[in-house]
């Protein structure tokens, strides 16, 4: 229960991710944002080509800054506060960013929710699986760590199948944009409820602490043995010390080859262009088929990506 409602920062960011492209063919947005004129509009001017290009290049764009502050700016806060605080200030900035968006009168404010709706995910992606995997019992932290990945699946199957209905509706794009809104308040809500990672209490609080925090995911019996173990594991870190980067380079223990291995999976993932299709597929699709037709299409391509 308690990695299923971590995993909703996975339903957050897959929402964004079908909810933001699916927005550049629905007439209510582009008439809002002087792309396209209205039908009883008197002396309007619609958008260039290059001007649409620029605005859906920054709108999606501008989430990945966003997202790569928050990445830098999340070990901090969880290794200096806690797994639970560094979660709760990413809901936080992230409902600013998607308030922001849904509000959006011109362009530019649209780009200020960006950023800081990506700084809340970029968050989230960080500390989440974290989180999980330090909650989980070791012969379940596989099963339960893949909930991340499978949150975010969702949350793109989600937001495709509500842009069906939000199309027909002239400010239905608000709702692309800030529907997720719905499951970081949810987040929040179960917060209140789940406890810390009691690999976090290990290193950084008292042992009663700890053992509150274990009784809500170990069995009775589990405890005792699990705080010897956790905090052997802390203390032999403590030992080890922080690595160098040389050290992280180097040869001994193939170390140069993870590196290479962990940023190779990194780069092919991104340089397979999954995540522009994820993000353009209904302006791709609306290049050859009608605005309705891109949307439909786009939700059978989410379905076959969940």
């Amino acid at each position: 229960l308690v990695a299923c409602c971590a995993a909703l920062g996975g339903l957050i960011f897959g929402y964004d991710i079908a909810g933001a492209g699916a927005t550049f063919v629905m007439d209510g947005f582009q008439e809002h944002f002087g792309w396209e004129c209205a039908a009883d509009s008197i002396d309007c001017v619609p958008a260039t080509e290059g001007e649409k290009d620029r605005d859906k290049g920054l709108i999606n764009g501008l989430f990945g800054v966003g997202a790569t502050i928050g990445a830098i700016i999340n070990p901090y806060v969880a290794e200096e506060y806690g797994r639970r605080p560094c979660l709760t200030l990413s809901n936080l900035v992230f409902i600013v960013g998607a308030s922001i968006q849904t509000y959006s009168p011109e362009m530019w404010v649209m780009w200020l929710g960006r950023v800081f709706s990506g700084m809340g995910v970029g968050m989230l992606s960080m500390c989440v699986p974290v989180y999980i995997t330090e909650c989980a019992p070791e012969h379940r932290r596989g099963v339960l760590g893949t909930l991340w990945q499978i949150a975010v699946t969702s949350g793109i199957l989600i937001a495709s199948a509500c842009n069906l209905g939000l199309k027909n509706w002239s400010d239905g794009w608000r709702l692309s944009y800030g529907g997720n809104i719905l499951f970081s308040v949810l987040f929040l809500g179960c917060l209140a409820f789940m406890p810390e990672s009691p690999r976090w209490l290990a290193a950084n609080a008292d042992e009663e602490r700890l053992k509150e925090s274990l009784a809500k995911l170990r069995y009775e019996e589990e405890i005792e043995s699990e705080v010897k173990e956790l905090k052997e594991e802390v203390e032999d870190d403590r030992g080890i010390g922080v690595a160098t980067w040389s050290e992280v380079c180097s040869t001994d223990n193939n170390m140069r080859w993870r590196l290479m291995v962990g940023c190779s999976f990194q780069g092919i993932q991104q340089l397979c262009e999954i995540n522009a299709i994820m993000f353009y597929a209904p302006d791709i699709l609306n290049t050859f088929f009608t605005e309705s037709e891109a949307i439909y299409g786009t939700f059978g391509l989410n379905g076959i990506n969940f």
